[in-house]
């Protein structure tokens, strides 16, 4: 895809133009988005008055009349990796390939530069509400739950600063968990799978447990 492309103009710009949706749509890549031209989508933002996708990973801060609010977006891809399905290209590897998770950064040093990023920013966020929204689910109940690098890695971030809420795509379902956090309104973490925007996956089993619910 080029800056032009001709594919975003007939798949978002001309779709999400209703009442209420001409605001900003701040964007993060996925596991598909690295399989294509990312940088081409970040140049898109010089050309979209609601597309905002200015890097990889940024930090955005909203002023409220009572509160403030930090939101670091993050590029789960590039801190874990893309998984094998993608990676090996194939409609069918898509399909019927047995991991989900990701085998590990293509790049250690820029993600080492951006697990750095991350906590610097949580530390140095001084927001009522701190935000971090990633594409990779820490938790999942789904088929691609949970991220194993990002248990290990972002998830003692998470609760060491004590972050609001944790919001995910990639699994095709509406959750939200308090694993093994409480809820938001007790000054943690919540984590929240919001995969849905592109089709909901209708046909996936998934366990109940009492630290989920579904919407």
């Amino acid at each position: 895809m080029t800056t032009n492309m001709p594919l975003l103009q007939t798949s978002f710009e001309d779709i999400y133009d209703g009442h209420g949706l001409d605001v900003p749509w701040y964007m993060i890549a996925g596991n598909h988005d690295h399989f294509g031209n990312v940088s081409a989508q970040v140049a898109y933002t010089s050309r979209s008055r609601k597309w905002h996708f200015p890097k990889l990973y940024y930090k955005l801060s909203f002023p409220l009349r009572n509160s403030t609010i930090d939101v670091l977006m993050i590029d789960t891809i590039v801190l874990c990796g893309n998984t094998a399905d993608i990676e090996n290209g194939g409609f069918f590897d898509m399909l019927w390939n047995g991991s989900r998770d990701p085998d590990g950064p293509k790049d250690a040093k820029k993600a080492e530069e951006q697990w750095q990023w991350i906590e610097d920013n949580l530390n140095s966020s001084r927001a009522d509400y701190l935000f971090v929204g990633g594409h990779y689910p820490i938790y999942s109940v789904a088929s691609h739950g949970p991220t194993h690098c990002l248990v290990e890695r972002l998830d003692p971030l998470l609760k060491k600063y004590n972050a609001s809420a944790y919001f995910a795509g990639h699994d095709h379902t509406l959750q939200i968990g308090s694993k093994p956090f409480k809820w938001i309104f007790y000054g943690q973490a919540a984590y929240l799978c919001c995969g849905n925007i592109a089709r909901f996956s209708d046909n996936q089993t998934v366990k109940s447990r009492s630290d989920n619910l579904f919407v």
